[in-house]
């Protein structure tokens, strides 16, 4: 199947995670539904090139410019969301102590419409994401009924971590 082209900022509702005017291309605007509102969220996981471009020290086990940042906690992603926004002139998106989100004045909120920092996607942004948003085609699996298309695991990576975006990408392009 022909995949749909990625819905354009101008043509979309501004997004929840990042303000209009996105500095590279390495986001992709998710087009929102009826209970999810459009947000960005990188094509990528975050790579290591990434990752070392934001926070000084890499605590990956494996290393490459190309491959994930792995053997990170919660906190250390939150930390990186944090520094992404001070490197960006945004407002931070997390107070590091608690974990809680923040609106742009940096008062605590649960309201993620009000947190204008690179954040990390909730539960119900990513699997939404990962099935093709709007333009879901309805595959068993992110963008294809054959996993080995679009997912490394045990099996096919011979139990290595795997360069990203080197799998067939799903309909949104991620």
């Amino acid at each position: 199947p022909t995949l749909t082209p990625i819905p354009t900022v101008t043509n979309s509702p501004e997004p929840t995670a990042l303000p209009v005017e996105v500095k590279n291309n390495t986001l992709i605007l998710v087009e929102g539904n009826d209970t999810i509102k459009s947000f960005f969220i990188t094509k990528y996981e975050i790579t290591q090139k990434d990752w070392l471009n934001v926070v000084p020290a890499d605590p990956s086990i494996k290393s490459g410019d190309n491959l994930p940042v792995s053997n990170i906690s919660w906190f250390n992603a939150i930390t990186y969301c944090n520094e992404r926004s001070k490197k960006e002139a945004l407002p931070v998106a997390y107070d590091v102590k608690t974990g809680n989100l923040l609106d742009e004045k940096g008062v605590v909120t649960t309201d993620i419409s009000l947190v204008k920092g690179y954040r990390l996607p909730t539960s119900e942004e990513w699997e939404y994401a990962a099935k093709g948003g709007v333009n879901s085609f309805n595959f068993t699996f992110s963008g294809n009924n054959d996993y080995s298309k679009v997912a490394w695991n045990s099996i096919n990576s011979s139990a290595l971590i795997q360069e990203v975006g080197t799998k067939q990408a799903n309909e949104l392009s991620l």
